[in-house]
């Protein structure tokens, strides 16, 4: 099964740092996050693609052709004037076979080995996986779930625990059938094109045990203080 790792984005919200490095190369501990999040691939794994764009030629010299003996492919985001994790995603669809199933992931979130096997392992094609916990600010969305499945987001307008999306999924093949979701700031939303899809395929949710969000300075100071005892 083959792994997709976003790893393209500018990382604004690390500046001056994302200027001279990307953001998945940014260290905790001493060790980039992305080298973190490719050490907690499942075995299954025997192809990584590395979606890039910023800085992308760091993030090569950095992890060569393969990790750990594991294959990596790059694909370049080469088209600026569309951006998002759909875009992302759907860079990638050249190298995608029919009815394949691949898993997506974000190069600046840290998981567990354990969540990862356990999304591989659920029978269904469309997996996605949540994580309940308080946000940060209301611009968040509440990923609905009903007997295991996503039904739908729901804006909120104070702050409480929710379900809150991972950028992890489990997809095969036919999201390439649906159009890039374009929300209205511009961005295409991975989140949003899956949900199409929940029309006439059943996304299964899957709550994540641990997972740690690596979006801006404060959070990477979280992560830090939390590294030592996050994968044990």
């Amino acid at each position: 099964m083959k792994a997709i790792i976003l790893a393209a984005g500018k990382g604004t919200r690390f500046l001056p740092i994302t200027n001279k490095m990307p953001k998945c190369l940014i260290e905790i501990n001493n060790k980039p996050i992305l080298e973190y999040i490719l050490e907690q691939l499942p075995d299954e794994i025997d192809e990584i693609i590395l979606v890039t764009a910023h800085l992308e030629d760091k993030i090569k010299e950095y992890f060569g052709n393969s990790f750990k003996n594991t294959k990596i492919i790059y694909k370049s985001m080469s088209d600026e004037t569309k951006y998002g994790t759909a875009i992302a995603v759907f860079t990638i669809k050249d190298i995608i076979k029919n009815d394949e199933k691949f898993l997506v992931l974000n190069s600046d979130d840290l998981v567990l080995k354990s969540d990862l096997e356990n999304i591989i392992n659920i029978k269904n094609n469309f997996v996605f996986a949540i994580h309940k916990d308080i946000p940060k600010n209301t611009k968040f969305l509440d990923i609905k779930t009903e007997n295991d499945r996503i039904i739908g987001f729901e804006k909120i307008e104070e702050l409480k625990p929710i379900n809150i999306a991972t950028g992890v999924y489990k997809l095969d093949s036919n999201i390439f059938n649906y159009e890039p979701y374009l929300l209205k700031n511009g961005e295409y939303s991975l989140p949003h094109t899956i949900l199409n899809l929940s029309k006439n395929y059943f996304i299964n949710s899957y709550e994540m045990k641990n997972w740690l969000p690596i979006n801006d300075l404060n959070e990477l100071d979280i992560a830090n203080k939390k590294i030592i005892n996050f994968f044990n």
